[in-house]
């Protein structure tokens, strides 16, 4: 499992990235689906076991499938 501090650095590094793109998919859908959309990811990835190899393109591909 990731560390504290390695998810810390990764939601700093890419959470407005993953967001922005969970808004284009989520469209004019009222609410925070986006922004629930990059909350599960980091939660699902919080408890990888084992850890993806690139937890970056990993959390894309999962805010982009919650996202449609």
């Amino acid at each position: 499992m990731l560390s504290s501090a390695e998810l810390s650095r990764l939601w700093d590094t890419h959470a407005a990235a993953l967001l922005l793109m969970a808004r284009g998919r989520c469209g004019r859908v009222a609410g925070t689906e986006a922004e629930d959309c990059v909350q599960e990811a980091f939660i699902r990835l919080a408890t990888q076991n084992p850890v993806p190899n690139d937890p970056a393109a990993w959390l894309m591909r999962v805010v982009c499938n919650a996202a449609i």
